[in-house]
């Protein structure tokens, strides 16, 4: 059932109003942030200045960055067979090829503050005309309010975002259909509105549920006359802009949040707002303490004339004249103490721990304390990691059926990073994406570390042979082409294979050392390894054994007959020579061994000095 233009202003209100202590939640937390929460002084009422450091949104964004590891895309197919198995595997590059246009690298950090900060966590694919693909993009939580099923747990059926913006900030297509309502108004309307101009505020009103999405503008208008002698303010007066019937049997928004006992959206920092405003406190007091100790006021008694300032001035003062300073005020109260306190319930309510920034007390941290500190960010990152892992993979199932409603016949080419392989992807969504085909995001050995520990733990479980050292290469941060650094990594081992060569050569004198100056010229040239290895390695061993292949002297030398022949074989046999078989002669130190040794029946072997 369509969205009626009249029942979005009642929506808008409703809606409003159900989430209003979540809104309230959420604005400050967002004043925190911003750093303009009021914090008043207890004594005058006047606003204390921020002197402390913002640690809530330190933790924030060290939380996000903590948490950013590219996951990866899994797709099992429906059915048996290689070409099931194919059409599942292109899936996962299609996938990745949505991730890539969309930037996702950048859109998780924001999923995951926004989570933090809070508590909740919106993204919304809809259909890109422009670049026939889907379009994912981060919302708001702020300005999103959902409705989910009426079933525990149930996803979200009906979502509605809302935005104040400027009428000039507008599509022109929008800006004309808001100026053609104002000029049709109907006859309620006479004389209530005003012509939009480029300071005129609208609300903009974007309705997302399981069959269409509408984009409405509610533009309140104002009185012009006062009738009851003050401003009257009248209903809101809705304009379409825009109604995309996409009937995809789900709604194009995934929204999600942190684990929480009510089913509230919280933040993580939520609890530790009042302490931070106690920090704030407390720092300001400490600091006027400080200006008062080096600034303090002068007094004086019975002062004649005025009081001088500047260089050379002199007070001139009566006969009961004195002259002094104002002494500080004296706390009570161990300043520093209460503040460290402070900072460590800001670090133990928000579940951020100290070592995160550095904040480590002991001169030597020992392991465990170390363990036990970053233990605590992990299981924090696990939990964003979990609940990303089933945010985003609905949201990839959700790109794959927009794909495939809206731009199904069309030929299309995507690329992207799939483990750490560069790809590019021509398809055909009717064609190569099955729809049943079960979608999962994973995160591997990476689930609940930093992008640092998971470097780690995948080294050491590659050099204990637990994985294999491509499935590391797969997910290391940065690699982009797997196969590109495999064929590097053997290129540099031949390479030194065949620089030791030559070195050997060199030192044998099997390479002429006239050579050696042509080798170091060469490779300052840039001249290719390689190709020196062949101009004196393996070309003059080649024809080195042609030659004596030509003259019979390779029968002399095993290994160095024609090919097919096998030296040392006998006479008549496959591969062997013919002729009589070759006869090594022994080496030289066994000759000596045999000096003055009976050689057998008819002689002795002996040696004689010749004078």
């Amino acid at each position: 059932m369509s969205l009626e233009l009249r029942e979005v202003p009642h929506l808008y209100s409703s809606w409003k109003t159900r989430w209003q202590d979540r809104d309230a939640r959420m604005d400050t937390m967002a004043k925190v942030v911003r750093g303009d929460f009021g914090v008043l002084n207890e004594y005058d009422g006047q606003k204390v200045e921020s002197r402390s450091p913002n640690v809530v949104q330190v933790a924030l964004e060290d939380t996000a960055e903590a948490a950013s590891i590219m996951p990866t895309i899994r797709v099992r197919p429906c059915k048996a067979g290689p070409t099931a198995k194919e059409k599942a595997q292109r899936m996962e590059r299609i996938g990745m090829g949505y991730m890539d246009v969309n930037s996702m690298e950048l859109l998780i950090p924001r999923l995951v503050m926004d989570m933090a900060a809070y508590g909740l966590g919106a993204v919304t694919v809809t259909p890109d005309f422009e670049q026939r693909l889907p379009l994912i993009e981060r919302r708001d939580p702020r300005h999103c309010y959902p409705e989910p099923g009426w079933r525990p747990g149930d996803t979200v059926r009906r979502v509605l975002f809302t935005r104040y913006l400027y009428y000039s900030q507008l599509p022109e297509d929008y800006k004309a259909k808001i100026k053609a309502a104002y000029e049709n108004a109907a006859p309620e309307w006479q004389g209530t509105i005003r012509s939009p101009d480029a300071n005129t505020q609208v609300i903009l009103v974007e309705y997302y549920d399981e069959n269409e999405i509408v984009v409405a503008a509610l533009y309140q208008g104002s009185l012009d006359h006062y009738p009851t002698g003050g401003r009257t303010e009248v209903p809101y007066m809705p304009v379409e802009l825009d109604r995309i019937i996409h009937n995809l049997g789900a709604c194009p928004v995934v929204v999600d949040g942190r684990i929480t006992l009510d089913g509230e959206p919280r933040g993580q920092f939520d609890q530790v707002v009042g302490l931070l405003e106690a920090h704030i406190q407390l720092m300001g007091t400490a600091i006027d303490y400080a200006d008062q100790a080096v600034y303090s006021d002068v007094w004086v008694r019975d002062l004649i004339g005025t009081m001088p300032f500047g260089g050379g001035a002199y007070i001139e003062l009566g006969p009961q004249g004195a002259i002094g300073r104002v002494p500080p005020a004296v706390s009570s109260l161990d300043l520093q103490r209460d503040l460290e306190h402070l900072i460590d319930g800001i670090h133990l309510g928000g579940r951020w721990p100290k070592s995160r920034p550095g904040e480590i007390d002991q001169a030597i941290a020992s392991a465990k304390f170390v363990e036990a500190t970053a233990g605590i960010m992990n299981t924090a990152i696990r939990t964003y990691h979990l609940i990303l892992q089933r945010a985003l993979g609905r949201m990839v199932r959700l790109a794959f059926q927009t794909d495939v409603h809206f731009f199904s016949g069309m030929e299309k080419r995507v690329t992207g990073v799939l483990r750490n392989q560069q790809f590019i992807e021509d398809y055909d969504p009717a064609k190569d994406i099955d729809l049943e085909n079960v979608v999962r995001v994973e995160y591997g050995l990476g689930l609940g570390r930093d992008p640092a520990q998971s470097a780690v733990l995948h080294i050491q479980y590659g050099q204990n042979e637990f994985i294999s050292k491509e499935f590391v290469q797969e997910h290391i941060d940065g690699l982009s082409d797997v196969a590109r650094e495999q064929a590097r990594i053997d290129t540099e081992k031949f390479k030194g294979m065949a620089l030791a060569k030559l070195l050997q050569g060199l030192e044998a004198g099997t390479v002429p050392e006239s050579a050696l100056v042509e080798i170091a010229r060469a490779r300052e040239k840039g001249e290719d390894l390689f190709d020196l290895y062949e101009k004196y390695i393996a070309k003059p061993k080649e024809e080195q054994q042609a030659q004596m292949v030509d003259t019979g002297l390779g029968q002399m030398m095993p290994g160095m007959g024609p090919e097919g022949m096998a030296p040392g074989g006998p006479p008549g046999a496959p591969g062997a020579p013919a002729g009589p078989p070759s006869i090594t002669p022994p080496e030289g130190s066994d000759l000596l061994a045999r000096i003055n040794v009976p050689a057998g029946e008819g002689g002795v072997l002996g040696a004689q000095v010749m004078g």
